[in-house]
């Protein structure tokens, strides 16, 4: 009786009963660790994720078109081709903001003629309506301005001249820089005066836009290159603008003095272009008769 017990206990053990040295004291009792479920992974590139590679076998009946279709993620499409498009329209606009624009149809600005002393003339006018051209204008300031470029920009950049385009009711000033050897880059300012009557006295203002508007409701204040910018924007142009004036401060001083409202006309059919410097009792009579 001992050997038969003795010969049940030297009996082979199962791989599970040795792997569980206690037997199935514990084993009755085990219970299975729960099931996770696997969440579907989404992406937003092509391709299915790997939880959809049952449904290939299923897929492969039907036309070319439909599988393909099938494969595609239309959103991910259409959100990449805004991102590429978005990108492109940015780097065309670095691309046409150095581009300068064309200064050499503007009168005065590259010629050798003679330059007409602008100061004298104002002065004896003595408050009458005086005009002057295009040309005259930009010879003046070809002589009598020397810019130079400040700040950081001077490390690279150097001002090669400045430059006035008068369209119909308002003015273009042209900065054109030059940077490294001969590369070209020009900023323009767009500037119309008007009068304002305020307690008896008449005041001239000036206002940085000019032109059409930018998409048809934001005011266009200047160019950067060949690229219009919003008048918010060129406003950061003031100090160049207050340092430029500096440098004629007898214009200004007779400007104020007589209250002249700049008036500019662009010249048609061979007629050059020019800017009217109008009294403010002219130009409140022409307001209330016109």
């Amino acid at each position: 009786m001992a050997e038969t017990v003795n010969r049940r206990r030297k009996g082979k053990r199962s791989l599970a009963d040795s792997k569980a040295p206690w037997g199935s004291l514990f084993r009755k009792g085990e219970q299975q660790a729960p099931v996770v479920p696997v969440l579907p992974r989404y992406t937003y590139f092509f391709g299915r994720d790997d939880t959809e590679a049952e449904d290939e076998e299923e897929m492969t009946e039907g036309s070319l078109l439909h599988r393909i279709w099938m494969r595609v993620n239309v959103l991910s499409i259409t959100a990449a081709l805004i991102f590429v498009s978005f990108i492109t329209y940015l780097l065309l606009l670095c691309c046409r903001m150095w581009i300068p624009c064309d200064l050499s149809n503007i009168p005065g600005y590259s010629d050798n003629g003679s330059s007409r002393d602008l100061v004298a003339a104002l002065q004896a006018a003595h408050g009458a309506e005086i005009s002057f051209t295009e040309a005259e204008i930009n010879r003046y300031l070809r002589d009598t301005c020397l810019p130079r470029q400040t700040g950081i920009l001077s490390i690279f950049a150097d001002t090669h001249g400045i430059a006035l385009r008068i369209h119909n009711g308002y003015a273009e000033l042209i900065v054109d820089r030059t940077v490294g050897a001969n590369l070209h880059q020009t900023t323009s300012i767009y500037f119309t005066f008007s009068l304002e009557t305020s307690g008896g006295r008449s005041e001239v203002k000036v206002s940085y836009e000019g032109g059409p508007k930018i998409w048809g409701s934001i005011p266009c204040g200047g160019r950067i290159g060949n690229v219009r910018m919003p008048k918010r924007f060129m406003q950061t142009m003031q100090p160049a603008l207050d340092t430029l004036l500096n440098c004629y401060r007898s214009v200004t001083a007779t400007i104020q003095e007589h209250t002249y409202l700049p008036r500019f006309v662009k010249g048609t059919a061979g007629q050059e272009s020019r800017v009217f410097l109008v009294p403010s009792s002219d130009s409140l009579q022409q307001n209330t008769n016109p």
